[in-house]
């Protein structure tokens, strides 16, 4: 696990809510402070100017973003990123950062999961609703949920939120940039 460090403060721009959501829950808990989470490039570029942040955390390309000066370190949310590396990288800088969890990590935490709670989980990860997730499943927006809430009892969380930052920071699931209906990763 990464030590907690209290004096890096960051900021997470993505278009997903709950990519949002799960990499800043899983930024706190490794002690940074979150001093923002926000959806656009634009409002990345007020709360640079408003905030200090010393670690910003976006899919976006640095020269996309005007505010962000030498001070900054931009920690990319791209394919195949681990929570675990992005917050190593956020820490420490790319440099210093710890290679990613290998798969056999995530076993026991998979094994947890049916396939189909597991395919539930990836699609609330790049930001589906149960009805959009429903139909594309072909099943229930009501038994998306059901899927839901056996993913966060088998986790012991109580929202999206946490599910995706505990099955990112396991390497359960990547961080994929892009169109969230492209079909999950096998």
């Amino acid at each position: 696990m990464i030590p907690p460090v209290t004096e890096v403060r960051a900021i997470v721009q993505d278009p997903r809510c709950f990519i949002r959501e799960g990499v800043s829950e899983a930024l706190r808990s490794s002690g940074v402070m979150v001093v923002a989470a926000v959806p656009t490039v634009a409002a990345l570029d007020h709360a640079l100017g408003e905030l200090d942040a010393d670690v910003v955390l976006s899919p976006v390309a640095g020269s996309a973003i005007t505010r962000l000066t030498a001070r900054h370190r931009l920690v990319r949310i791209t394919d195949g990123t681990t929570i675990a590396a992005m917050i190593s990288a956020a820490i420490r800088g790319p440099s210093g950062s710890k290679p990613p969890r290998s798969a056999t990590h995530a076993e026991p935490l998979r094994a947890l999961l049916t396939a189909r709670e597991a395919g539930v989980l990836e699609l609330v990860a790049v930001g589906l609703t149960a009805r959009e997730i429903a139909q594309r499943l072909g099943i229930s927006a009501r038994t998306v949920d059901g899927h839901k809430q056996a993913v966060f009892t088998k986790f012991g969380v109580a929202s999206q939120a946490q599910a995706v930052a505990r099955a990112l920071d396991e390497g359960l699931i990547l961080l994929l940039p892009g169109d969230p209906t492209a079909e999950p990763i096998p």
